[in-house]
């Protein structure tokens, strides 16, 4: 009787085992996902982020690792806009978190402004982007004289300004970008240039735009 019992539990851990294992496959798949899309919502249910990939392969329940990586940041209120769009070769998702990572390079763009660098971090709960390395971007036209950097009568106003630096850190406030450029910066617009090791710009932010979800 006893020889009979352990047989059958033996059976039964074994079934147990092969459950588990099925289903951590289930939670975690480890195969790639093609053409995905996957969106998250704030505790007031309006969109926030959608995250798109060609490819992503689940490191665990919350992370993922994401090939063409298509990063959309909305309003996350009524509003539903469009304001930060986000697209790189390669990065790692904190889904859970709303973290994002990655040593490749980046390529943003907002309302006013066009953006790219190597080596990057979101974080999603404080709206912030930093860029690491090689940063660059390139304001709209007239964004010069906003910013106060040059003399109106330089013609800045009517030129674009392209701001080039080592490292980048964007904040994204309700109704303007918060840029502080750092390292070596150099300002561009028209024949005006530049030079200095800390530069922090605001640039504001359109309360309605044609990219609403």
């Amino acid at each position: 009787m006893r020889k009979e019992q352990t047989v059958l539990i033996f059976i039964v851990t074994y079934f147990a085992f092969i459950l588990c294992g099925f289903a951590e496959n289930v939670i975690q798949p480890k195969a790639p996902i093609k053409q995905f899309r996957i969106p998250s919502f704030g505790d007031n249910g309006y969109i926030r982020w959608v995250l798109r990939g060609e490819e992503g392969i689940y490191r665990n329940a919350e992370d993922v690792s994401v090939s063409g990586m298509a990063l959309r940041i909305y309003s996350s209120d009524e509003r539903k806009l469009l304001q930060l769009s986000m697209d790189s070769p390669q990065a790692e998702i904190e889904i859970g978190t709303s973290r994002a990572f990655s040593e490749a390079p980046i390529e943003i763009t907002g309302s006013n402004f066009e953006m790219s660098g190597t080596g990057w971090k979101w974080l999603g709960d404080e709206r912030s982007i930093e860029v690491k390395r090689a940063s660059k971007v390139v304001f709209a036209q007239g964004l010069a004289a906003t910013f106060g950097l040059f003399d109106p009568d330089k013609n800045a106003a009517s030129a674009l300004t392209t701001i080039l630096s080592d490292r980048l850190r964007l904040h994204m406030q309700a109704n303007r970008y918060e840029f502080e450029f750092s390292g070596q910066v150099t300002v561009r617009s028209g024949e005006s240039l530049l030079r200095c090791g800390l530069l922090k710009a605001t640039a504001e932010m359109p309360s309605s735009n044609g990219n609403a979800v």
